[in-house]
């Protein structure tokens, strides 16, 4: 039976691993009709070898996460000119969608410039069924983006395909079929041009609908590297949207992402002691808390210590994300005295930019004023009577390509004598594999 694939799109953001991709078979078939409705690659046949799951390059769109599926033609199968190297990440799961339902459709790719031609990028395709009660194999309908500008090489774009209905769409079987399209006669001279609009088509074809699953063919929507070749061209496909009435979905193909984190309350150096209340997790729906009633290092007490980190379940439509945090009731050493020290850290999958921060509800330092209910600004020092140093709010963030880490202390002293003090120490790390 004909479905829509949209009806449960419930979910404005769903993200997609390998780890999220079907491994049913490498027959489309058996894929088309196990129910799952996932993401695979495909070149005739499934394989989910044919490209990686990596962070993305250069500056990814808004709302795009870090993370793309990447692939780099090989050599073709078949000699020229029966090329076949065109590789796709693709879904059935919107199979029987009626074109004119669709409100939204786009996606963000990446042409990496040197092998290709200077207009080559990532292009859009599905299986049509242009009256609306076939199921046979009629073509494809495709998006080619250089048909609709100049494309920018090495960088992200967002092509928006439907648009105001102005963007243009070719049909796979125009060549065999005589350079015309299926209505014709009707509909010149649109119906013997190369490429049409969307509007043009879904007017021309009002019971159009991405080809339903059945015994011999299927839905198949796919985003394609490869026209086919040229060998070693590389692009990457970061998101896709579809959406109707019922909703729109955008999914958003990410590497897989281990989250890390650690807390602990009080620690020196030269000499060493601690840390104490150490905590930490390397995993996501993972939790851990410890409280310490007292600790001292090198002239610094902190009393009731509560260290904390946790990372929620991974979940399909929520990118993965990591907390810590310290509190310490009071702490006092050094002519310092604060109440009510409050240190997070927090990092995303998704986000280019951890966040880390340090309250006190009171805050002595000697030779500055009392404050009250203080958030210092990032990495705050001050030089104390003695020479000593002291940084409040210390924070460290680490953006690597595949790490993401944000480390803060919420009180750092450096003494004269060549001790170093961490009071309340956080970090929240996220590293792509």
């Amino acid at each position: 039976m004909a479905t829509t694939g949209i009806e449960a799109a419930v979910d404005p953001t769903v993200i997609v691993t390998a780890v999220d991709l079907d491994y049913t078979s490498s027959n489309p078939a058996d894929v088309a009709g196990d129910g799952l409705k996932k993401w695979f690659m495909y070149n005739d046949t499934v394989d989910n070898t044919l490209g990686s799951f990596v962070v993305e390059p250069g500056i990814p769109p808004p709302g795009n996460g870090r993370g793309s599926v990447q692939f780099t033609l090989g050599p073709s199968l078949l000699p020229p000119p029966q090329l076949t190297q065109r590789d796709n990440i693709a879904t059935y799961q919107f199979s029987g969608t009626r074109l004119v339902s669709i409100t939204a459709m786009s996606y963000s790719a990446y042409s990496h410039s040197g092998v290709a031609g200077p207009n080559e990028s990532p292009f859009l395709n599905f299986n049509v069924d242009f009256d609306g009660n076939r199921a046979d194999f009629q073509g494809r309908l495709v998006y080619v983006p250089s048909a609709n500008g100049a494309v920018q090489q090495d960088t992200w774009n967002t092509f928006d395909v439907i648009g105001d209905c102005s963007p243009l769409w070719t049909w796979s079987r125009l060549g065999s079929h005589g350079n015309k399209w299926p209505d014709y006669p009707l509909h010149q001279p649109q119906s013997t041009s190369q490429y049409r609009t969307w509007h043009d088509i879904i007017t021309a074809f009002p019971d159009a609908r991405i080809l339903p699953i059945s015994p011999d063919n299927a839905g198949w929507l796919g985003i394609r590297v490869g026209e086919p070749g040229p060998t070693g061209y590389t692009g990457n496909v970061g998101s896709f949207t579809l959406g109707t009435a019922a909703g729109t979905t955008t999914f958003d193909f990410e590497p897989t992402a281990i989250v890390q984190a650690r807390a602990f309350g009080l620690q020196s150096t030269n000499p060493a002691a601690g840390p104490f209340g150490n905590v930490s997790i390397q995993c996501s729906g993972s939790s851990q808390s410890l409280t310490v009633p007292s600790a001292f290092a090198s002239g610094i007490i902190a009393v009731g210590i509560t260290d904390t980190v946790s990372s929620p379940p991974a979940s399909t439509s929520v990118p993965p994300s990591v907390d810590a945090s310290s509190v310490i009731n009071q702490l006092s050493g050094h002519g310092i005295v604060a109440i009510g020290m409050n240190v997070q850290a927090h990092a995303t999958g998704s986000s280019l930019s951890p966040s880390g921060s340090t309250s006190f509800a009171m805050l002595i330092v000697p030779g500055q004023p009392v404050r009250t209910n203080y958030s210092p600004s990032p990495n705050t020092q001050f030089t104390l009577p003695n020479g000593d140093t002291l940084m409040l709010n210390e924070q460290v963030v680490v953006q690597q390509t595949v790490r993401t880490s944000m480390q803060t202390n919420g009180l750092h002293l450096h003494t004269a004598g060549g001790t170093d003090v961490l009071a309340g120490h956080v970090e929240a790390t996220i590293t792509y594999v």
